[in-house]
């Protein structure tokens, strides 16, 4: 660690961290075992690196005060004193390798590519385009495995001999197994999981339905659950749901703008559709999930259109 962690959370306190100190300052907490004392900073800090808008000064103020008053006046392996203003940190250095190996990892795939990723207890994780997972550098066999998702991954996931729980976690929506293979996708406030082997169990978060909690997925069952808090659980096949990890996009009969989100997306280049004639034209087929330039050329011979890129955007014309 570069820096004392009480500067660090000091600094943050008062707004003068950079980047690589908020990082920083993530993987600490992460790693501390009091870490839930902290986690509306933990998911402030997370934000803030996934580059939306950071606290203001007051905001700031405010959330110390908030976890101020509720940290436990007690004595563990590491002690926690709050001052007056900032939270100061007491760390031994006989500990620096206990926070390195229980540090927050973060993991990304960049637009237009996917990438394949070996979990602690040698499950693994192919990550779809524009789409990262957090998660601790080292699991303890006694505790639940546990990973953040943002954007689509294919999970593979390990059954252990003491059938340690393994959990994913999306904006509004946790997915729990033990040993199977499935499908997350978490993009514009929609999850939609999709099971292909074993079972996995359900549960809501936040202001989502009650009823979405234990739901029971069987393998080619799909549920979806929207920003609306619309709940849906049907049967798939599976494969095309799936189809991503060999760099190819299947579509069934779906409207150009399913497909123009699809796009964005997955390659980070807005699309814009220039009249509902376009809008309202279906597509079944397959295009690249790894390659623009092929797949707007095949959107123009498929459609008679015109998709090109323009300046930074996707143009849909006649």
């Amino acid at each position: 660690m570069s820096q004392n962690p009480q500067q660090l959370l000091q600094k943050y306190f008062a707004r003068q961290c950079s980047r690589a100190e908020l990082e920083e300052l993530l993987d600490y907490l992460q790693a501390h075992p009091e870490a839930k004392e902290y986690e509306e900073v933990i998911q402030q800090i997370w934000q803030e690196l996934r580059g939306t808008q950071p606290l203001s000064s007051q905001q700031s103020e405010a959330l110390y005060q908030q976890i101020s008053a509720r940290l436990p006046l007690r004595r563990t392996v590491l002690t926690w004193k709050i001052a007056a203003s900032v939270a100061g940190i007491l760390i031994s250095s006989v500990l620096v390798y206990y926070f390195w190996a229980n540090s927050t990892v973060i993991q990304t795939a960049g637009f237009g590519e996917t990438r394949t990723i070996v979990l602690p207890d040698q499950s693994t994780v192919v990550l779809n385009g524009n789409s990262s997972v957090r998660y601790n550098r080292q699991w303890q066999a006694d505790s639940p495995r546990k990973i953040w998702l943002e954007g689509e991954a294919y999970f593979s996931v390990q059954h252990l001999a003491n059938d340690q729980s393994f959990t994913v976690f999306t904006d509004n929506l946790t997915v729990e197994v033990l040993g199977t293979e499935f499908n997350v996708q978490s993009r514009r406030g929609t999850t939609q999981v999709t099971l292909d082997v074993g079972k996995v169990k359900l549960n809501a978060l936040g202001d989502s339905p009650g009823e979405i909690a234990d739901v029971i997925l069987q393998p080619g069952d799909q549920a979806i659950l929207t920003k609306d808090l619309s709940f849906s659980l049907t049967k798939v096949a599976t494969a095309p749901v799936t189809a991503w990890r060999n760099n190819e996009l299947v579509f069934n009969e779906t409207p150009l703008e399913i497909v123009a989100q699809t796009i964005e997306d997955l390659y980070g280049i807005p699309v814009i559709i220039q009249s509902d004639s376009i809008r309202q034209l279906k597509l079944t087929g397959t295009l690249p999930n790894n390659d623009i330039d092929t797949l707007l050329a095949l959107l123009s011979e498929i459609f008679g259109i015109q998709a090109r890129d323009e300046g930074g955007q996707i143009q849909l014309r006649e």
